[in-house]
């Protein structure tokens, strides 16, 4: 004998609530981290420089980095839920892609930010810049933590998709979080703060236009409209 579980609506709202908040502040965080952010050159010992000479504002850029990803976490789950009924593949693809790239991208600002912050203190230069230059720069850290970040941006792009398909969201929120998910990775594989910082810009838009919805504070999409319809003809 099978037995049937329903979640409890109350519950439901929380889960709809928390996932909102997500979405907002998350890339609110990361806007953030990209604003207060020193300057980054390719030189590893010119970036020790920029670093020493702004050791708080590099720290605390990091570490709001670091909320950002853990914040989008349960924010990429949010939009992936809109997509369990109509597109389950989707939903599944772009949060597993996504949730991926999150940790390579959370271990890679451990590694390059509070590691930089570290080794910015070294009284011995010479010796600090050839560390960070090989933290940097090494495929031990490059290939599973940098190219592997950019997971995170296919994920994105693959629930865009999904919301624009399933119409889960609203159709401008869908492109913008495509759009904004190219210029991430454009601006991260290719090191152009300017593409980068569009690209953070571009996505908050989305997300938080979504979870303003999910807060209710805001008419939210019904997620289970064509299917409810469909069932209405057929009857």
């Amino acid at each position: 004998m099978t037995e049937m579980t329903t979640t409890n609506p109350a519950t439901m709202t929380a889960r709809r609530r928390m996932g909102g908040a997500a979405l907002i502040g998350a890339p609110a965080f990361l806007l953030a981290g990209a604003l207060i952010h020193p300057r980054e050159v390719t030189d590893a010992g010119d970036q020790l420089k920029i670093v020493a000479a702004s050791l708080n504002r590099w720290y605390v850029a990091h570490l709001l980095y670091v909320a950002a990803t853990a914040l989008l976490v349960p924010a990429v789950l949010s939009l992936g839920r809109r997509l369990r009924a109509e597109a389950p593949r989707l939903e599944l693809w772009g949060t597993g892609l996504a949730v991926v790239g999150l940790f390579c991208t959370a271990a890679l600002v451990a590694a390059e930010g509070f590691g930089g912050w570290q080794l910015a203190q070294v009284s011995d230069r010479a010796a600090a810049t050839q560390a960070f230059d090989h933290l940097t720069h090494s495929a031990g850290i490059v290939v599973p933590f940098g190219i592997l970040g950019l997971t995170l941006s296919a994920g994105l792009i693959v629930l865009a998709v999904g919301l624009h398909r399933t119409a889960t969201a609203p159709a401008w929120a869908a492109w913008a979080l495509g759009a904004g998910s190219v210029l991430l990775a454009i601006g991260e594989a290719a090191a152009l703060q300017p593409a980068f910082l569009a690209g953070i810009v571009v996505l908050f838009g989305a997300l938080a236009a979504v979870g303003w919805a999910d807060l209710g504070l805001s008419p939210a999409p019904a997620l289970g409209a064509r299917t409810t319809s469909r069932f209405a003809t057929n009857g």
